[in-house]
Order: C-alpha cells, then structure tokens, then sequence
C-alpha cells in the first residue's frame, strides 16, 4: 500500500506530509487432527514480515496536541509469528460441545515481544429448538506500523507500546421455532487494556479518534488506555423455502475508552441502535430483494471557537474542543437499498441474470 498527501498553508508552507509504503509478506499453516471420537485437535502458526517506509511531517498547530513539530524519516522493518492449539470435545451425544485453546503471538520490535492469549467456549443443545452457548478469551492485537515508525532524534519513540489487549466474554441462546427460522439473543462485554494513548494530551484516545482527518497515531504514544464494550443484539433469520426469506438483527451497544486520565468517553464507534433488515421473495424467474439499515447518531467532539479562530487562517480547518470529547452525536441515518433480479436460462448448460440495484434510495 502507498500513501501520499501533502496539505499545505496560505502560503504554500507544509502542514502535513506522508509519503508513505506498506508492504506484509505472510505465510501460515492450519491442521486438524482427531484424536478420538468426539475429540479433536487443531493446531497452526505463521510468520509474516512486515515493512514500512515513511517520511513524515506534521506541523505543530492549534490544532494538534502536541507542541513541536513531528517530522521523522524510516525505513522499518519487523517480524511476526504465531502459534496456537485448540481442542475441540464433544459429550451427553453431541449435546455439548467444549473447546479450549491457546495461542501465542510474538514481534521482534516491540519490548513487550510474546504475549499468549487464552480461549474458551462451550455450547450446549437443551432441546432440538434451543441451543445455549457462552465463551471466554483473550485477544491482542501489535499497534499501527505508523505508530510504531515514529522517531525523535533518530530513536523509534513508541517501541515501549504493549499489545492492545481486550478480554471478551460472550453469551447467548438460540431458538428454532421452525426448521427455517433461527431467533437468536446474545449479550457481550469487552474489557480493553493497553490502548494507545497520546503522550501530549492526557485527554486522547486513538479509540476517541477514529477515522479523523490526518493519520491517526503518528506520534508519540504511551499504552495508559482503557476501554470497555458491552451491549445485546437480538436477531431473527429465515431461511428460503418457498417465495421468502429475510435476516433482521438489533443491536444495544456502548463503547466508552480512556485517555491516560482515566475518564471514560464516548468511542467513534460508539453508535448505541443498530437495525439492519434484509429480505426478500422470489416470483419464478424474478427475485426482488431490500436491505434497510437503521442508526442512531455517532459521536463527534465540537469545535473549540476561540481556538478555531488561529488554525482557521492556517489550514482552513477547525480545532475541536478536547474538553467536550464525544460530547455530541450526528443526527439518525436511515439507508433503504432496492434490488430487483431476472434469471433466465441460456440454451441447456448456461444461467444469466440481469438486475437493477439502487442504493440508497432515500
């Protein structure tokens, strides 16, 4: 992948630069093994190389939160592995199911060089209509290659991040009222830990972030972040058996992460109603189909006016007000997508279709 921006001042000075290229090189291996009858083993591992070439700038503005400029040239390159085993039992006939595995992941760049991350789930069948299931584990993840190519004076500032760590216990229960229709009603919690944090702004979450304007953790950072995820979904599918068929979900959710200050905010991602609907009927050879998706408002930080007014006359752009992180949501988005489908044969060996898809129809 290449990145190139440029983005400059009034007069015609560097504001923010990234001539930038990542490439990974990946190879891995999976296998099953059966032990017995109704006990498995699945074992795999991998190793990837992974490279990134940058130069970099950024100014130091009113709207940034860092005081001096950030400006560093890298050529970086590291590696990483894995490895993990999992086994897979089954009892009472089938009824219950247990699996339990481990699996390790490791880079020669970071300080923090092996983490290992447990795992857990099991599922049982209380009737032929009702099927019950829960897991537990841990899951990592190495930061951003951009986050991690960052140099003052010549010395990769963030090489002391640790893994991303979010600790995730899952629960839920499924029932068929019919053969073709599957209700299902799950609730979820996720305990994050060692989120990138800004080390200029106490204040700052890359999770409180997002997708903002810039590249998101080209600065120094330090792992103070904490996090947390939880909420229900309620979903309903229908298999195609005669002309119908249709999947819905809802969901509640919230995600709430903190800077190095320890107060809780709202995630970028933190949409609290979530509807999705899809359906649709097949009239012989047509097939009309419908997706209808459903949001309440994400959370965005306001502009900080005074502030705002400084950076105006330099970028154009305005400067949120870091007190108010997550303070106020954009209005609910609604999306109503229409597809209709011809199918027609083509002699005795051929099938072709012709279809109108609109998007967004409101």
């Amino acid at each position: 992948q290449e990145f190139r921006f440029a983005d400059r001042d009034e007069a015609g000075d560097p504001l923010l630069s990234n001539d930038a290229e990542e490439a990974a090189w990946r190879l891995r291996t999976d296998g099953d093994l059966r032990l017995a009858p109704g006990l498995a083993l699945g074992v795999g591992g991998g190793a990837s190389r992974e490279t990134i070439g940058s130069e970099f700038f950024q100014r130091a503005t009113p709207a940034t939160p860092f005081d001096e400029d950030v400006q560093f040239g890298t050529d970086l390159g590291l590696w990483k592995g894995f490895g993990y085993g999992q086994l897979t039992a089954r009892a009472l006939g089938g009824r219950l199911a247990l699996t339990g595995g481990l699996r390790a992941d490791a880079t020669d760049f970071l300080d923090e060089s092996v983490v290992l991350s447990p795992r857990a789930s099991a599922s049982y069948d209380v009737s032929e209509r009702v099927q019950a299931s829960a897991a537990l584990g841990r899951f990592t993840q190495s930061p951003e290659l951009i986050s991690l190519a960052v140099q003052e004076d010549g010395e990769y500032v963030n090489r002391g991040l640790r893994w991303i760590d979010v600790t995730q216990v899952v629960g839920g229960l499924a029932v068929k009222p019919r053969p073709s229709l599957k209700v299902s009603l799950e609730g979820y919690y996720k305990d994050y830990a060692d989120y990138p944090v800004s080390a200029s702004d106490p204040r700052l979450s890359l999770a409180n972030l997002g997708g903002d304007f810039g590249f998101v953790g080209a600065e120094p950072l330090t792992s103070e972040g904490v996090g947390r995820a939880y909420g229900v979904e309620l979903s309903a599918q229908k298999k195609l058996t005669s002309r119908w068929y249709g999947v819905g979900a809802y969901t509640l959710g919230w995600s709430e992460f903190t800077g190095a200050d320890g107060v809780y905010r709202p995630s970028a991602w933190d949409v609290r109603h979530n509807l999705s609907l899809t359906g649709g009927v097949r009239l012989g050879p047509w097939e009309v189909g419908t997706r209808l998706t459903v949001q309440s408002g994400r959370p965005f930080t306001p502009f900080d006016l005074e502030a705002s007014a400084e950076e105006y006359a330099l970028s154009r752009r305005g400067v949120r007000d870091l007190d108010r992180i997550g303070a106020e949501r954009t209005p609910a988005y609604a999306r109503w997508d229409l597809r209709v489908d011809r199918r027609f044969a083509i002699g005795s060996r051929l099938n072709g279709v012709v279809y109108l898809d609109v998007q967004n129809v409101l």
